[in-house]
């Protein structure tokens, strides 16, 4: 699985809204914050619609599969803080085309004491 372990549910997990427009997207998606509405869509480094921002709480590991092809999806589950993941089972968006661009995502991510685990 994804998630290799988390101190609580209750503070490893949130419910967020993936934005409209983002598509299918699996378990294990590695999301970023766009800006403007708190929204999530697949993390992109080579965007500046806030979806490429590694800083404090940006990035999330989505819980579940989702279609956000044409509607918003609510109360969706994320891991965002205090676990391990397995960094053979992220999925990542189009923008992540470099080493440097999933280091960056693991980097940001444990700034939250998200953990990467490889491959796990």
């Amino acid at each position: 699985d994804v998630i290799k372990s988390e101190v609580d549910q209750n503070l490893s997990r949130k419910l967020v809204t993936i934005q409209s427009g983002a598509g299918i997207l699996k378990k294990g998606t590695v999301l970023g914050t766009v800006t403007t509405g708190g929204k999530f869509i697949p993390y992109d480094p080579t965007a500046s619609d806030g979806s490429q921002l590694t800083t404090v709480g940006k990035l999330a590991i989505l819980g579940v599969d989702v279609d956000a092809t044409s509607a918003d999806v609510l109360n969706t589950l994320v891991w965002f803080a205090l676990c391990t993941f397995s960094t053979a089972k992220l999925i990542w968006g189009a923008g992540v085309t470099t080493g440097t661009h999933k280091t960056n995502a693991y980097a940001g991510l444990a700034l939250n004491f998200a953990v990467a685990r490889n491959p796990g």
